[in-house]
C-alpha cells in the first residue's frame, strides 16, 4: 500500500492572510522580483532565480557592489566567479515597484557573519520592512530569517532559519518552527531551510504566498494578439517566439495530425488575470495559426497538451480563478479550433495542480500531479483518471511522510499506467529520488521503484518526464547532484519491471536541468532542458540526443545574452525536432514562447 497511514499530520504550508490594505505590485505586465544577493552568496541561488523565471517572473540581482562575492566552499572546486548585479540596492527609489524581495542563500559559517553588511546598514533593514509594509512577499533563506528580525518584521510570526541564531528570532518575537520543516508561509513572509532538498517546493511556496497577497487582477482582460518573430541560430532549421508585451512561456509542445505544432504555456501579455493558460498552434513552419487564452482574473497556468482523437485538443495545468481550494487541478477541453468546449478542476481545500495529461485507450484523461490536500503529510503524488467528458472516475495518491511530487505520465503498451514523479524519503528513498509507480487501468498499484544516486552527502535526484519504450519499459529524464558541476542533466531507461538498465548525464556549466524528452525515428531519444553559466547567471536552452543505450549522439545549445529555458520536445511525423520553452534574449516581452526547429535527429 503506497498511501501511508498517518497518526500525526505535519503542517506543511501555514498561511495567514495579509491586511488587504497592503497590496504591492509592479503593475499587470508581470511579476517583478527584486533578488537581494549577499556577500559570500550560497550556491542555491542559482536554483532560486532558475525557479523564479520558470513561473515567468522577472529577475533583478541587487547588492551592496556591482560585483558579490561567492562561498568559497563551492566557488572553488566549480571555478565559480563573483556575480554581477544589475543595480546596487542604495539604488532602490520604491520598494513597492516589485511584488517580491527574496534574499538569496548566505554562507552560514558563524566566523562569516551570514548577512554581516546588511544586518550592519540600517537604511537597508529599513528597506526590508518597507517591503514587508508594502506587502510585498519577502522570502529569506535559513540565516536569512535572521535579518528580517534585525528589520523587526517577525513579531508574532511563525518563522524558521538555522538554528545557530535562535536567539536573535526569539528576542524579536517569532515563533519559531523547528525540525527543518517544509516552507512555512506566514503572511506575506515566507522562511525556508533545507535549499537544495527543498529548492522547488521553497519557490512554489513564493508563488503560492503570492497569490495569496494578490488574489484577482484588476486589468481590463487583455485580447490575444500574439506577435511572432523568426530568429536564427546555428545549427537550427529556424526559431520562432510568441508572445506579447509581458512575459510568456511554453511548457509542452505536441506534433499535430495536420502537420502542425501546438503549445501551452501562461500568458501575462493577454487574458483576464495575473497570468493566464497559454494555447498556440501552428503550422509546420512554426507560423502561428491561431492562439487562446483560458482562465479567470487569478493565476492559471498551463502544463501539458495532447491533441484528442475528435481533432481538439486536452490542457492540463493549475487554476486559482475557479475551484475550491488555493489552486486546483484545470482541465480543459476544446475543439480543433482552440475553443473551450468544457472545463473541470479537482481537489481539495489545499493547493493542487496537474503536471500532465496522458489519453487512456478507452477514451478517457490521465492526470498527474500534486496535492497538499487530502491529508498530505507534506505533499503527495495525485493521479486521476476521467472518462471523455472529464468526470472523474478515480483518484489515487502516493506519498510518504516527506514532499512527494507528480510530474509525468505515460500510457505502456499493456494499458497501464506509468507514472513519474519524485519523493522527499519514502518508499525507501535516499534523500530526494526519482520515484516511478506502476498503475492498472483501475487505478491500483502493481508497484513502485525509486532511483538515486550516491554522488554526495545529500544526493539530489528528481525526475521530470517519462515515455514507454518499445520492449514495454520506459526512460525517465531530470537533474541530479552526479557529474562535474553542481547539477547534471539525468536519463536512466528501465525494463518493464523498473529495474535499471543503464543511466547517463550530461552537462555544459554549472548547472544543467534535464525537463523533457522524446523518442526518435532512428531508436534513439532527443532531451530538452537548460545549462547556466557562472559567469552570466544565465541559462541556455540544452538539447541532446542519445543513441537507444543512452551514449551521446550530439548536444547543442541555443541562446544569446539572455535567459532560455527548454521545457518540452516532439517529434514531427516527417522526423523533424521541436524544442520549446522561454526565451529573454528575443520577441516581444521579458519572456516569450520559443519554439526551435532541428533536422531529424540521427
Amino acid at each position: 500500500m503506497v498511501k501511508l497511514v498517518r497518526v500525526l499530520c505535519v503542517v506543511a504550508l501555514l498561511l495567514v492572510a495579509v491586511p488587504s490594505s497592503a497590496q504591492a505590485g509592479g503593475g499587470p505586465d508581470g511579476v517583478e522580483v527584486l533578488v537581494v544577493v549577499p556577500n559570500y552568496y550560497g550556491a542555491n541561488l542559482y536554483l532560486s532565480i532558475d525557479d523564479f523565471e520558470s513561473f515567468g517572473w522577472n529577475v533583478t540581482l541587487a547588492g551592496m557592489r556591482d560585483v558579490m562575492s561567492p562561498c568559497p566552499a563551492f566557488a572553488q572546486p566549480n571555478d565559480c566567479p563573483p556575480l554581477q548585479t544589475d543595480m546596487l540596492l542604495t539604488e532602490i527609489e520604491d520598494v513597492s515597484a516589485y511584488d517580491v524581495l527574496a534574499l538569496m542563500p548566505s554562507r552560514s559559517d558563524v566566523t562569516l557573519d551570514p548577512y554581516g553588511e546588511i544586518l550592519e546598514d540600517p537604511a537597508l533593514l529599513d528597506l526590508i520592512a518597507e517591503a514587508v509594509d508594502a506587502g510585498l512577499v519577502v522570502f529569506a533563506p535559513c540565516a536569512g530569517t535572521r535579518v528580517l528580525a534585525a528589520a523587526g518584521v517577525i513579531d508574532g510570526k511563525q518563522v524558521t532559519g538555522n538554528t545557530v541564531f535562535y536567539d536573535e528570532y526569539v528576542a524579536a518575537g517569532g515563533v519559531f518552527v523547528a525540525n527543518n520543516p517544509p516552507p512555512v508561509i506566514d503572511g506575506n513572509l515566507v522562511t525556508v531551510v533545507r535549499g537544495l532538498y527543498y529548492h522547488e517546493e521553497n519557490s512554489n511556496a513564493v508563488a503560492i504566498a503570492l497569490e495569496a497577497v494578490q488574489p484577482e487582477s484588476t486589468r481590463d482582460p487583455i485580447p490575444v494578439s500574439t506577435q511572432s518573430d523568426t530568429i536564427a541560430q546555428d545549427g537550427a532549421l529556424w526559431t520562432r517566439t510568441f508572445g506579447g508585451p509581458a512575459a510568456d512561456g511554453a511548457n509542452a509542445v505536441r506534433a499535430t495530425p495536420d502537420g502542425g505544432l501546438v503549445l501551452v504555456g501562461y500568458t501575462f501579455s493577454f487574458g483576464a488575470g495575473h497570468a493566464d493558460v497559454y494555447l498556440v498552434k501552428t503550422d509546420g513552419n512554426g507560423d502561428e495559426e491561431w492562439s487562446r487564452t483560458f482562465g479567470g482574473t487569478g493565476w492559471d497556468y498551463g502544463f501539458d497538451v495532447v491533441p484528442t482523437p475528435d481533432g481538439g485538443y486536452i490542457i492540463a495545468g493549475y487554476t486559482t480563478s475557479f475551484g475550491r481550494g488555493a489552486r486546483d487541478v484545470y482541465l480543459i477541453k476544446t475543439d480543433a479550433s482552440g475553443n473551450e468546449e468544457w472545463s473541470q478542476t479537482f481537489g481539495g481545500a489545499g493547493v493542487d495542480e496537474a503536471r500532465a495529461v496522458a489519453l487512456t485507450p478507452d477514451g478517457g484523461f490521465l492526470v498527474t500531479g500534486t496535492t497538499f490536500s487530502f491529508e498530505a503529510a507534506e505533499s503527495d503524488i495525485y493521479v486521476i483518471k476521467t472518462d471523455a467528458e472529464g468526470t472523474e472516475e478515480w483518484s489515487h495518491l502516493a506519498g510518504g511522510d516527506g514532499p512527494d511530487v507528480g510530474l509525468s505520465a505515460s500510457v505502456m503498451t499493456d494499458g497501464s499506467y506509468q507514472v513519474l514523479g519524485t519523493t522527499g524519503g519514502g518508499f525507501g528513498a535516499n534523500n530526494r529520488d526519482i520515484l516511478t509507480l506502476r498503475l492498472d487501468p483501475d487505478g491500483s498499484e502493481r508497484w513502485h521503484q525509486a532511483y538515486g544516486t550516491f554522488s554526495s552527502r545529500h544526493p539530489y535526484d528528481w525526475g521530470n518526464a517519462v515515455v514507454a519504450a518499445p520492449d514495454g519499459g520506459y526512460v525517465v529524464i531530470g537533474d541530479s547532484d552526479v557529474g562535474d558541476g553542481l547539477m547534471a542533466m539525468y536519463v536512466l531507461r528501465s525494463t518493464a519491471d523498473g529495474e535499471r538498465v543503464w543511466s547517463n548525464n550530461f552537462g555544459a556549466g554549472l548547472y544543467t536541468y534535464g525537463n523533457a524528452l522524446a523518442a526518435t525515428d532512428s531508436g534513439g531519444y532527443v532531451l530538452n532542458g537548460a545549462t547556466r553559466y557562472p559567469a552570466t547567471a544565465r541559462n541556455d536552452l540544452y538539447a541532446v540526443s542519445v543513441d537507444g543505450d543512452g551514449q551521446l549522439v550530439w548536444e547543442q545549445q541555443f541562446g544569446a545574452d539572455g535567459s532560455e529555458w527548454g521545457t518540452a520536445v516532439a517529434q514531427t511525423p516527417t522526423g523533424e525536432v521541436m524544442l520549446a520553452g522561454q526565451t529573454n534574449s528575443y520577441g516581444a516581452g521579458s519572456f516569450d514562447m520559443w519554439l526551435v526547429a532541428l533536422a531529424p535527429a540521427e
